[in-house]
Protein backbone atom coordinates (compact mmCIF):
# COMPACT_ATOMS: atom_id res chain seq x y z
CA UNK A 1 0.00 0.00 0.00
CA UNK A 2 1.61 3.35 -0.74
CA UNK A 3 2.25 5.65 1.53
CA UNK A 4 -0.57 8.21 2.43
CA UNK A 5 0.80 10.97 5.06
CA UNK A 6 3.37 12.14 2.33
CA UNK A 7 5.47 15.89 2.93
CA UNK A 8 6.94 17.56 -0.24
CA UNK A 9 9.62 19.85 0.61
CA UNK A 10 12.61 21.86 -0.83
CA UNK A 11 14.72 24.18 0.50
CA UNK A 12 17.24 27.01 -0.83
CA UNK A 13 20.44 27.27 1.19
CA UNK A 14 23.27 29.83 1.63
CA UNK A 15 25.52 27.27 -0.25
CA UNK A 16 26.06 23.36 -0.05
CA UNK A 17 28.24 22.82 2.95
CA UNK A 18 26.42 21.08 5.53
CA UNK A 19 28.35 22.68 8.59
CA UNK A 20 29.00 25.78 7.48
CA UNK A 21 25.54 27.51 5.05
CA UNK A 22 22.13 27.28 6.62
CA UNK A 23 18.29 26.74 5.14
CA UNK A 24 17.44 30.16 3.18
CA UNK A 25 14.00 28.99 2.37
CA UNK A 26 11.44 25.91 3.08
CA UNK A 27 8.38 25.06 1.31
CA UNK A 28 6.42 22.12 2.56
CA UNK A 29 3.34 20.54 0.87
CA UNK A 30 1.48 17.96 2.89
CA UNK A 31 -0.69 15.69 1.75
CA UNK A 32 -2.99 12.73 3.07
CA UNK A 33 -3.57 11.04 -0.34
CA UNK A 34 -4.46 12.89 -3.24
CA UNK A 35 -5.55 16.25 -0.80
CA UNK A 36 -3.28 18.75 -0.23
CA UNK A 37 -3.68 19.32 3.74
CA UNK A 38 -1.34 21.91 4.32
CA UNK A 39 1.29 24.53 2.87
CA UNK A 40 4.51 26.16 4.63
CA UNK A 41 6.44 28.62 2.84
CA UNK A 42 9.08 30.98 3.87
CA UNK A 43 12.51 32.39 3.53
CA UNK A 44 14.48 31.67 7.04
CA UNK A 45 16.66 34.78 8.31
CA UNK A 46 20.09 32.02 8.51
CA UNK A 47 21.81 34.95 10.49
CA UNK A 48 25.02 34.76 7.96
CA UNK A 49 26.04 36.72 5.16
CA UNK A 50 24.68 35.26 1.68
CA UNK A 51 26.57 35.30 -1.30
CA UNK A 52 25.61 37.10 -3.91
CA UNK A 53 25.50 34.00 -5.93
CA UNK A 54 23.01 33.05 -4.14
CA UNK A 55 20.64 35.83 -4.21
CA UNK A 56 20.62 35.88 -7.44
CA UNK A 57 20.15 32.06 -8.48
CA UNK A 58 17.32 32.25 -5.76
CA UNK A 59 16.23 35.31 -6.56
CA UNK A 60 15.58 36.18 -3.10
CA UNK A 61 16.17 39.66 -2.26
CA UNK A 62 18.10 40.94 0.74
CA UNK A 63 15.33 42.76 2.20
CA UNK A 64 13.42 39.40 2.14
CA UNK A 65 15.87 37.90 4.13
CA UNK A 66 16.30 41.02 6.88
CA UNK A 67 12.53 40.95 7.42
CA UNK A 68 12.31 37.09 7.30
CA UNK A 69 11.80 34.86 10.80
CA UNK A 70 14.85 32.65 11.72
CA UNK A 71 14.64 28.88 11.96
CA UNK A 72 14.34 28.81 15.76
CA UNK A 73 10.69 30.74 15.15
CA UNK A 74 9.09 28.59 12.92
CA UNK A 75 10.29 25.66 13.61
CA UNK A 76 7.48 24.14 15.58
CA UNK A 77 5.28 25.30 12.99
CA UNK A 78 7.65 22.93 10.85
CA UNK A 79 8.24 19.93 12.60
CA UNK A 80 4.19 19.74 12.82
CA UNK A 81 4.30 19.19 9.05
CA UNK A 82 6.26 17.00 8.93
CA UNK A 83 6.11 14.74 11.67
CA UNK A 84 4.42 11.46 10.68
CA UNK A 85 4.49 11.96 7.14
CA UNK A 86 7.30 10.33 4.47
CA UNK A 87 9.62 13.17 3.61
CA UNK A 88 9.88 13.47 0.06
CA UNK A 89 12.56 15.89 -1.67
CA UNK A 90 14.66 15.85 -5.38
CA UNK A 91 17.98 14.96 -3.91
CA UNK A 92 15.98 13.74 -0.65
CA UNK A 93 19.48 13.68 1.57
CA UNK A 94 20.58 17.06 0.86
CA UNK A 95 17.18 18.90 2.03
CA UNK A 96 16.56 16.71 4.54
CA UNK A 97 20.27 16.87 6.33
CA UNK A 98 20.32 20.30 5.85
CA UNK A 99 17.04 20.58 8.33
CA UNK A 100 17.83 17.93 10.14
CA UNK A 101 20.89 20.14 11.24
CA UNK A 102 18.91 23.07 11.52
CA UNK A 103 16.53 20.81 14.23
CA UNK A 104 19.68 19.71 15.85
CA UNK A 105 20.79 23.04 16.28
CA UNK A 106 17.78 23.51 18.10
CA UNK A 107 18.13 20.86 20.13
CA UNK A 108 15.21 18.41 17.83
CA UNK A 109 16.27 15.32 16.81
CA UNK A 110 14.66 14.58 13.42
CA UNK A 111 13.88 11.07 11.99
CA UNK A 112 11.64 10.76 9.43
CA UNK A 113 11.35 8.20 6.42
CA UNK A 114 12.48 9.32 3.02
CA UNK A 115 11.91 8.99 -0.53
CA UNK A 116 14.16 10.55 -3.34
CA UNK A 117 12.15 11.71 -6.67
CA UNK A 118 15.55 11.25 -8.54
CA UNK A 119 15.69 7.90 -7.52
CA UNK A 120 11.75 7.21 -8.43
CA UNK A 121 12.76 9.03 -11.59
CA UNK A 122 15.37 6.96 -12.05
CA UNK A 123 13.47 3.42 -10.67
CA UNK A 124 10.46 4.54 -13.30
CA UNK A 125 12.06 6.04 -16.13
CA UNK A 126 15.67 3.80 -16.64
CA UNK A 127 16.02 4.85 -20.33
CA UNK A 128 16.40 8.16 -19.63
CA UNK A 129 19.67 9.35 -18.78
CA UNK A 130 18.94 12.65 -16.71
CA UNK A 131 16.48 13.13 -13.63
CA UNK A 132 17.18 16.60 -12.57
CA UNK A 133 14.79 18.67 -11.30
CA UNK A 134 14.43 20.93 -15.29
CA UNK A 135 14.24 17.35 -17.39
CA UNK A 136 11.49 16.35 -14.93
CA UNK A 137 9.69 19.61 -15.64
CA UNK A 138 10.24 19.30 -19.28
CA UNK A 139 9.96 15.59 -19.42
CA UNK A 140 6.17 15.61 -17.62
CA UNK A 141 4.94 18.88 -19.17
CA UNK A 142 4.94 20.21 -15.85
CA UNK A 143 4.33 23.97 -14.93
CA UNK A 144 6.92 26.05 -12.42
CA UNK A 145 6.39 29.39 -11.95
CA UNK A 146 9.57 29.65 -9.49
CA UNK A 147 12.38 27.86 -10.23
CA UNK A 148 14.96 27.89 -7.65
CA UNK A 149 12.63 29.11 -5.14
CA UNK A 150 11.14 26.59 -2.68
CA UNK A 151 7.58 26.79 -3.30
CA UNK A 152 7.86 26.29 -7.07
CA UNK A 153 10.45 23.41 -6.89
CA UNK A 154 7.94 21.72 -4.05
CA UNK A 155 5.09 21.82 -6.63
CA UNK A 156 6.73 20.50 -9.20
CA UNK A 157 7.56 17.24 -7.14
CA UNK A 158 4.60 17.21 -5.69
CA UNK A 159 2.88 17.05 -9.24
CA UNK A 160 5.47 14.73 -10.70
CA UNK A 161 4.68 12.05 -7.76
CA UNK A 162 0.37 12.93 -9.02
CA UNK A 163 1.65 11.85 -12.27
CA UNK A 164 3.31 8.94 -11.54
CA UNK A 165 -0.17 7.52 -9.91
CA UNK A 166 -1.63 7.71 -12.76
CA UNK A 167 1.04 6.55 -15.83
CA UNK A 168 1.65 3.30 -13.23
CA UNK A 169 -0.34 0.70 -11.63
CA UNK A 170 -0.39 0.89 -8.01
CA UNK A 171 1.22 -2.37 -7.40
CA UNK A 172 4.42 -1.17 -9.54
CA UNK A 173 4.37 1.89 -7.73
CA UNK A 174 4.10 0.48 -4.10
CA UNK A 175 6.97 -2.23 -4.96
CA UNK A 176 9.65 0.64 -6.12
CA UNK A 177 8.46 3.33 -3.30
CA UNK A 178 8.48 0.83 -0.72
CA UNK A 179 12.48 -0.66 -1.93
CA UNK A 180 13.44 3.14 -2.32
CA UNK A 181 11.68 3.61 1.41
CA UNK A 182 14.27 0.89 2.59
CA UNK A 183 17.66 2.37 0.97
CA UNK A 184 17.30 5.34 2.43
CA UNK A 185 20.59 6.59 4.11
CA UNK A 186 20.57 6.93 7.58
CA UNK A 187 21.22 10.48 8.10
CA UNK A 188 24.25 12.53 9.93
CA UNK A 189 24.06 11.58 13.70
CA UNK A 190 25.55 14.93 14.87
CA UNK A 191 26.72 18.65 13.83
CA UNK A 192 29.75 20.64 14.41
CA UNK A 193 28.89 24.26 15.94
Amino acid sequence: MLPVELAFVDIETTGSNLTNDRVLEVAIIRTNGHQVTDVFSSVINPKIQVSPYILNFTSIKKKEINKAPSFEELKDEMLGLLEGAVFVAHNVEFDYNFLKNEFLRNGIDLNLDRLCTVKLSKALYPDYRRHNLDEIIRRHSIECLSRHRALGDAKVIFEFYHKMLTEFPEEKLDKVIKRLLQLAIIPLTGIKQ
